[in-house]
């Protein structure tokens, strides 16, 4: 493991360029950095540290494919007000802001500027590179135009009409007409037959058009460049355990006496306050054993005790972004061996999934974490807690148009939907069942932690690997603008005032 690089922990260089910026939807027309001051004095939490300069939180944040670049945008405005985060948790896209706000520094570092010097600098982070398939022709269906599936559709059908309808009449015309008939037949086959090729070699490639490779490989060298080679690595720098001075309202990590964060609640004596937790979690989904699955927690559903530690963070979180058709899955050998817990031996497919060992497969295929749970906040629910200690934060990435309903005679007029529409629709319900199920069984957590990034304002597709510097700053803006809007209401005491009427069940 080589040591860590320098890393990037100064505004400057983002406030210099959006510092200025003005939101055309904000009623008072301040600037990016008026609005930034106003918000500096803001209690967000009652955990601090370093003479209360830093507010510490939970923070889960959902994903989005390439419109993720807005989740730095959020990220950057809430570390600029020293807001810093314990918990972390995110899916995909989400996933790998969660992976890097774990990785850079130290924990009470921010650590959007490195971010940002990351995802701006197209050596670093090559999106257009992240299409690694070998077919040339399918890398530029999907980097131009209106992407691979627009694209193949558009010249399918394209071909499709010149054979049907007005070729077919350039037969009468001579013998030119037959040979430009002949010549546009024979480009029409040799299409079809390159989609039937596709398809034939589509299951070879584990369903998966991109290998993923140069993704997996970017998130290796970007670890190695702050010092984590294998999950061992990482877990000293984001996983902590705390224990609660309940004289001195402080706690002291128990790995690392030098860290110590303070307690501001009235009474510190309260249930579950005595210990406090840092960590991170990457949701993905394994469709072989057909369940969530939760990274590093549930690692030893596939790996063994000796095995885990060695295991490169950057595989979980490739796993997590695995976008179904779009990249190859990523493959795990399940562990099938009984563990220790409690001094007991136990299958853990059969303890943690309720599957029983002769139920589960010799692998796991793992996907998008998005397929099952796309913005997983509920793994941040405590019944325990009555009146927190410190908020839960979410960024959710929208990028669906509201709709714009037209009334006719007092009556909403009934909306048209097509066929792709209806297939969308479909997908959408069941992948975001999970959390919209706990978010309606918990409307505190809608009202009062999660802010939504309306991306779709910039129109921009999730899938657009071709981004110009102009979309990235476009997207980058539209979560910075989310995160003021969220912090300019929010309201610690009412916060802690309502989440004690959250159910316990």
């Amino acid at each position: 493991m080589e040591s860590e690089k320098e890393i990037n922990i100064k505004f400057d260089k983002i406030l210099v360029k959006y510092g200025s910026h003005v939101f055309k939807n904000h009623k008072e027309q301040r600037t990016l950095l008026e609005r930034l001051k106003k918000l500096e004095n803001k209690k967000f939490s009652d955990i601090t540290s370093e003479d209360k300069k830093l507010q510490w939180i939970d923070f889960v944040q959902q994903g989005g494919g390439v419109l993720g670049y807005s989740l730095v945008g959020y990220t950057f405005v809430l570390e600029y007000l020293g807001i810093r985060f314990l918990r972390l948790a995110g899916t995909s896209a989400g996933a790998i802001n969660t992976l890097f706000l774990a990785a850079i520094g130290e924990k009470s570092d921010p650590k959007s500027p490195e971010l940002y010097d990351m995802i701006f600098n197209e050596k670093r982070f090559d999106v257009k590179g992240f299409v690694d398939t070998n077919n040339v022709l399918l890398r530029q269906l999907i980097l131009q135009g209106k992407g691979l599936i627009m694209n193949f559709l558009g010249i399918s059908l394209v071909l499709l009409l010149l054979v049907l309808f007005p070729l077919p009449f350039l037969g009468y015309v001579g013998s030119e007409g037959k040979i430009v008939y002949g010549f546009f037949m024979i480009i029409f086959l040799a299409w079809m037959g390159y989609l039937v090729y596709l398809i034939a070699t589509f299951t070879k490639n584990k369903f998966g058009i991109n290998p993923g490779d140069k993704f997996e490989s970017f998130l290796e060298k970007e670890l190695e460049n702050f010092g984590i080679a294998n999950q061992e690595d990482l877990d000293k720098k984001a996983k902590f355990d705390f224990k609660l001075d309940e004289v001195n309202k402080k706690y002291t990590c128990k790995d690392n006496p030098f860290i110590v964060l303070d307690l501001e609640s009235e009474d510190p004596s309260r249930r579950a306050y005595d210990n406090l937790t840092m960590d991170y979690s990457f949701v993905t989904t394994d469709i072989y054993n057909a369940c969530k699955v939760i990274l590093p927690r549930e690692v030893n559903l596939y790996f063994g005790e000796s095995e885990e530690n060695e295991n490169n963070p950057a595989k979980y979180i490739r796993a997590s972004m695995a976008i179904p058709f779009f990249f190859k899955p990523k493959i795990f050998k399940t562990y099938n061996e009984k563990i220790k817990v409690d001094d007991e031996d136990i299958f853990l497919w059969e303890s943690w999934k309720g599957k029983e060992r002769k139920m589960v497969k010799s692998h796991g295929i793992l996907i998008d974490g998005g397929s099952l749970s796309n913005f997983p906040i509920n793994i941040f629910h405590n019944n325990q807690i009555a009146i927190p200690r410190y908020p839960i934060f979410g960024a959710r990435i929208i990028d669906e148009k509201p709709i714009e309903r037209s009334i006719k005679e007092g009556i909403d007029s009934k909306e048209k939907i097509s066929f792709g529409n209806y297939i969308l629709h479909m997908v959408n319900t069941i992948r975001n069942n999970e959390d919209n199920s706990f978010l309606a069984i918990n409307p505190f957590y809608k009202k009062n932690c999660i802010s939504e990034i309306k991306v779709y304002k910039t129109e921009i597709s999730w899938l657009n690997f071709n981004l110009t510097k102009e979309e990235k700053d476009a997207l980058f803006l539209e979560g910075v603008e989310a995160a003021l809007e969220f912090l300019e209401k929010f309201d610690w005491n009412v916060y802690k005032k309502e989440r004690k009427n959250i159910k316990k069940d």
